[in-house]
């Protein structure tokens, strides 16, 4: 999805006056304006190269700057990138954690909570 459709889509879904009725439909409002908001923080990006696929099995690469800004007159290319970009680390909230294993109060008064994030605290260390 383009940035263009994701911005026209988050204006939709935060328009003034429309909210969910019921609770199972508020969140899952909730995450698809959390999930659009973080998309469109991600960073773009840009290829490197380009390859393109003949028919007779041939593959032909291009470097950044043997073409215009625009590829379009490469057969079918493909872009080629460095590596993925990082994608900044983002924990549990306590709604996520409440689908998963129950309220974050039980969990809390058993200990559970405090395990939860722990791994929470190792996996952010491993990779980030």
């Amino acid at each position: 999805m383009s940035k263009e459709a994701m911005k026209k889509a988050l204006e939709a879904l935060e328009f003034d006056g429309f909210v969910p009725k019921d609770l199972a439909h508020r969140s899952l409002h909730a995450k698809a304006i959390t999930a659009i908001k973080q998309a469109l923080a991600a960073p773009v990006q840009e290829p490197v190269a380009w390859v393109e696929a003949w028919l007779d099995g041939k593959v032909q690469t291009h470097e950044e700057n043997c073409f215009s800004a625009d590829p379009a007159w490469l057969n079918d290319p493909i872009p080629l990138y460095t590596a993925p970009p990082k994608r900044e680390w983002v924990g549990l909230t306590d709604e996520e954690i409440d689908e998963l294993y129950g309220s974050p109060m039980e969990l809390e008064h058993s200990g559970a909570l405090k395990w939860v994030r722990v791994i929470e605290a190792k996996l952010k260390e491993k990779n980030t």
